[in-house]
């Protein structure tokens, strides 16, 4: 009888805990250092996706890159244009690395990642002399622009009224490989939410300034910068 309650006490104790340990950023390799070195950024559009609910942002966001072209039927695919140059720009910048392309432009390495690049193992599964002048490789595995709705109450003229307020989710998963090395291997995921942000400093800027859209892309991706080159990941739990 004295162990049942023992152990009953330390019930909420054990949950408590582990809760705390769930929500813990996972340990992985850390990220390299690109520093003179040649790499390659893919975008794999097959595992892109974006909430309903957060298209009209976006269409904003993609105006603000450039008024001169529609992006009306075109959103997945203009975004993922977008994202990719200013990954590739703003990457190059940050690591001082030699030479940024953005695969997805470019055919002749486009083309034998797609078929060497294994999603289920996140490897690449032959070798090949296309690919041997990238010293490393980021492929955006998964991009998830997800959203929930909390509810917001006010009052307004001497009267409670609520609100539903879209809050905008970003889960990525990245992969970092090395043609020339298959010990490397550094597949970072990221949670982020945009009411629970975490505090960090921005190292990218999606038009952060003139878009909503731009702010939160700008704030998940340099999350996902900071636990890479801390070697760790946050991957989402439960939607």
């Amino acid at each position: 009888m004295h162990v049942r309650n023992a152990l009953q006490k330390l019930l909420p104790i054990f949950l408590l805990v582990s809760a705390s340990l769930i929500s813990l950023p996972l340990q992985a390799q850390r990220g390299p250092s690109m520093q003179g070195k040649t790499v390659g950024i893919y975008i794999s559009s097959k595992r892109f996706t974006i909430d309903e609910r957060l298209y009209l942002g976006i269409t904003q966001f993609l105006k603000q890159g450039s008024e001169d072209r529609s992006w009306v039927g075109q959103l997945k695919s203009e975004l993922i244009i977008q994202l990719g140059w200013m990954l590739s720009e703003q990457i190059q910048e940050m690591t001082q690395a030699d030479t940024v392309y953005f695969i997805n432009a470019v055919p002749e390495l486009a083309k034998p990642l797609i078929s060497q690049y294994d999603p289920i193992s996140k490897t690449l599964v032959r070798k090949s002399n296309q690919l041997d002048q990238l010293d490393y490789v980021m492929v955006m595995d998964s991009v998830e622009l997800k959203s929930r709705i909390e509810k917001s109450v006010y009052i307004q003229s001497n009267r409670v009224k609520t609100d539903r307020v879209v809050i905008p989710k970003v889960e990525l998963a990245v992969c970092v490989l090395s043609p020339r090395d298959p010990k490397t291997h550094i597949y970072t995921e990221v949670c982020y939410d945009d009411q629970n942000k975490p505090h960090l400093d921005l190292v990218f800027d999606f038009h952060r300034q003139k878009s909503k859209t731009g702010k939160y892309l700008s704030r998940a991706f340099s999350y996902w910068w900071d636990l890479f080159n801390r070697g760790q990941s946050f991957p989402c739990f439960s939607n």
